[in-house]
């Protein structure tokens, strides 16, 4: 990860990019399918969690007037400990991560876990 962030991508362009690669898989592997029951509810549920997740954590960031930029460290003004920041460490990084995991249940491919 340090080594991304030396080549300065930021981290939805990483995003994706692995949404992009999960979709490959699934197209290349078009046969092999789970057969997802509730599969629509499960990642529009994941897909609103990771946005609501992402939400509030820049909206906590805006709150203390601090930067979200990951790629510019230097341009943080504080350390940000309040809402959601109690709960997790990166809640920007896990409502990425929310948001791929709704993309690879609505794939319901295996390839593309």
């Amino acid at each position: 990860m340090r080594r991304l962030l030396e080549l300065r991508v930021p981290p939805v362009v990483l995003t994706l990019v692995a949404a992009s690669l999960m979709w490959l898989l699934d197209r290349v592997t078009a046969g092999f399918e789970w057969t997802l029951q509730y599969r629509a509810i499960g990642a529009v549920t994941l897909f609103i969690g990771g946005i609501a997740v992402a939400i509030a954590a820049v909206r906590e960031f805006r709150a203390a007037r601090t930067t979200v930029n990951p790629l510019q460290p230097a341009a943080a003004s504080s350390m940000v400990r309040s809402g959601i920041y109690r709960h997790t460490r990166n809640p920007m990084y896990l409502g990425l991560l929310l948001v791929l995991a709704a993309w690879s249940v609505w794939l319901a491919s295996p390839a593309a876990v």
